[in-house]
């Protein structure tokens, strides 16, 4: 009788197809976010250099001798918003690569008392949840871009347009969503394997 039993198998078309796909995924999604994490490190620096310059020239401004000669030094106009909309650029374009090292926060406390197979199952559940999560994102930023290019919405002082950096928030919540979805194709790999 244990003869008769066979294990199901997979069809060789179908890992060959998922094998191509995670490649192929691979291939477009470590580029993009290696360079999303150039961008974050060199905003990174660039908020920590404005920080530093816009408190050393607060400080100086505050002393009589500097400021009864100059209007030079004193904080930065529009120094907040430059920060926000650096932080903004930094978090987006650090997002993906923090992602794709899986270096997101994650509770292991239910997937250690479960099977391989249900831990897989959870995760293909996860990344396809959050592959979709991060299109929503993608899909409402291009939408607040569209609606702030006909507002022409622009910063409070510094007058900076707002729809350049709902659409860089677009692209960065777009590449997580890439980076979830290669994660997807990994996790159903590795179940048919």
């Amino acid at each position: 009788m244990e003869g008769n039993l066979e294990k199901k198998t997979t069809p060789p078309l179908f890992k060959g197809v998922l094998g191509i796909i995670v490649q192929y995924m691979d291939v477009a999604v470590n580029p993009i976010t290696r360079y999303g994490s150039y961008i974050s490190a060199f905003m990174l620096a660039t908020l920590m250099l404005l920080t530093f310059i816009d408190t050393i020239f607060a400080r100086l401004g505050k002393w009589s001798f500097i400021n009864s000669r100059t209007d030079f030094f004193g904080p930065i106009i529009g120094g907040q918003e430059i920060a926000e909309l650096l932080m903004l650029t930094m978090i987006v374009s650090g997002l993906a690569y923090c992602a794709s090292r899986r270096g997101h926060i994650r509770v292991d406390l239910i997937l250690e008392h479960v099977s391989k197979k249900a831990s897989l199952g959870l995760d293909i559940f996860a990344n396809f949840f959050s592959f979709v999560f991060y299109l929503l994102i993608c899909w409402q930023a291009i939408q607040f871009g569209v609606d702030n290019i006909r507002d022409k919405s622009v910063t409070t002082i510094l007058l900076i347009p707002h729809p350049p950096f709902n659409f860089i928030l677009a692209i960065g919540a777009g590449m997580v969503a890439l980076v979830f979805l290669r994660d997807f194709f990994t996790s159903i790999k590795e179940v048919v394997d």
